[in-house]
């Protein structure tokens, strides 16, 4: 089950009380029966707007003839994102506990290593995301299988991670907008009122957007092809 949250500045002033929240609400989701895990990141697969960031990666000097130093997709992810989402680590390790107030980390895709790092390993290289000298260097922990993000039918672009409890630390602003998902062992959609319940205890004032299973979101995703399907089936008769 997925939902989306937007946190108001004038509520959750900054990244602390932020990640607070989310801490907060990502535990109590978990207590729920039948919820199994849970999680929060920032943009929902398989369809989202491309980011297309410029990103320096330390020790890689930007050559005409090699790849543009921009990435496809940022994500922002909570640390039971992985394991949540059931996305396989191919390389090092994931997101863990000690992370949670530690020097700044990063996952990236298969595709980024792919693409940056061809003919060397990436774990263990730095990274500084866009778009300021003040955001820190992040070394690369781990590699993870790719996801769709620009769409099921579209090539896979390179994507990174972040962990939202590092935006404090880092004196950073996570995005204000958030989509959490909940894992279930029965039916999602069987516990969409306790989720909507628990987010109105915590606050009442946040609207519960977008509520929908993940099998929503995926054919949700493939609409406008299958019109486009449609339509040229029509024409071709």
């Amino acid at each position: 089950l997925s939902f989306q949250l937007f946190l108001p500045a004038a509520t959750y002033e900054d990244a602390t009380a932020q990640a607070a929240f989310y801490g907060r609400l990502l535990e109590r989701l978990r207590a729920l029966p039948g919820v199994t895990s849970a999680a929060a990141m920032s943009g929902m697969p398989p369809r989202r707007d491309v980011d297309a960031n410029d990103t320096r990666f330390d020790g890689l000097p930007e050559t005409p003839d090699g790849p543009s130093h921009n990435v496809d997709y940022y994500q922002v992810v909570t640390r039971d994102y992985l394991e949540t989402m059931r996305i396989p680590i191919v390389a090092g390790r994931g997101f863990e506990p000690a992370d949670e107030g530690g020097a700044p980390v990063m996952l990236i895709n298969e595709r980024l290593a792919r693409v940056f790092y061809p003919d060397s390993d990436p774990i263990g290289r730095r990274i500084r995301p866009c778009c300021s000298e003040s955001i820190p260097w992040y070394t690369v922990v781990g590699v993870v299988r790719d996801v769709k993000q620009g769409g099921v039918a579209e090539e896979t672009g390179t994507e990174m991670y972040r962990l939202h409890s590092q935006f404090a630390t880092a004196g950073l602003n996570p995005p204000r907008s958030m989509n959490v998902v909940v894992r279930t062992s029965g039916r999602p959609g069987s516990v969409a009122g306790a989720v909507r319940e628990v987010v109105r205890e915590m606050d009442a004032s946040l609207p519960v957007a977008n509520l929908a299973t993940m099998e929503d979101v995926m054919h949700a995703s493939m609409a406008g092809p299958r019109f486009i399907t449609l339509l040229l089936g029509i024409f071709a008769s």
